[in-house]
């Protein structure tokens, strides 16, 4: 038991290295933010607003966890990312109407995937650009297509190479939807993972 206080902990990621663990705990009132460190015993929040923030996602250098967050607008999350020591400034990534959900980083730490909520519960993924590099920093750019259809995609997630990323879609029509993998950044076609439905 990690934590002695009654909370539902949901979507645990392991950070680069292996010694940590970010995840979002809810306590009856609000989502935030947590990393666990196995070597200390030590649980630390990072994220303190009324908002519900959500899906930590570890950079590839584990320095920072980007999540997703309501703060702004209630009901309409966009994604953010703060330290992972919980040191600085929570900063925003995204601007936009439409909900944000699910990042998920390249291994270059040079894109961070997403899921786009659009008009209609619509789901796309998203390919937001980062520029610059550890060193001089990050500045975020203006985020993309990856892939739109008339079918809903989510779920994003990154090759540890890179070169790949699997998702959810529901285009075969299926009523719990399948994983799909297709090359990443393209061009290529796409492989059908899951033949009787899939997600994550």
């Amino acid at each position: 038991v990690l934590r002695a206080t009654k909370a539902n902990w949901t979507n645990p990621r392991f950070s680069p290295d292996g010694q940590k663990l970010a995840l979002e705990i809810f306590d009856g009132k609000q989502s935030d933010i947590w990393v666990y460190e196995w070597a200390r015993d030590t649980l630390t929040q990072l994220t303190f607003d009324p908002g519900q923030d959500s899906s930590p996602a570890w950079t590839s250098d584990g320095r920072r966890i980007v999540f997703a967050s309501d703060r702004v607008k209630t009901g309409i999350p966009n994604l953010y990312w703060v330290n992972a020591d919980g040191t600085g400034d929570v900063a925003r990534l995204t601007e936009s109407s439409e909900a944000h959900l699910l990042p998920a980083w390249h291994p270059t730490g040079k894109f961070l995937a997403f899921t786009a909520v659009r008009p209609g519960t619509v789901n796309d993924l998203m390919i937001l650009p980062m520029e610059g590099d550890a060193a001089r920093g990050w500045t975020p750019g203006k985020p993309t297509v990856f892939l739109g259809t008339p079918a809903g995609e989510g779920y994003p997630m990154f090759s540890p190479d890179g070169r790949w990323i699997a998702y959810f879609s529901n285009e075969a029509g299926s009523a719990s939807g399948d994983v799909y993998v297709r090359p990443f950044p393209g061009p290529g076609g796409k492989w059908r993972v899951s033949t009787e439905g899939g997600i994550y």
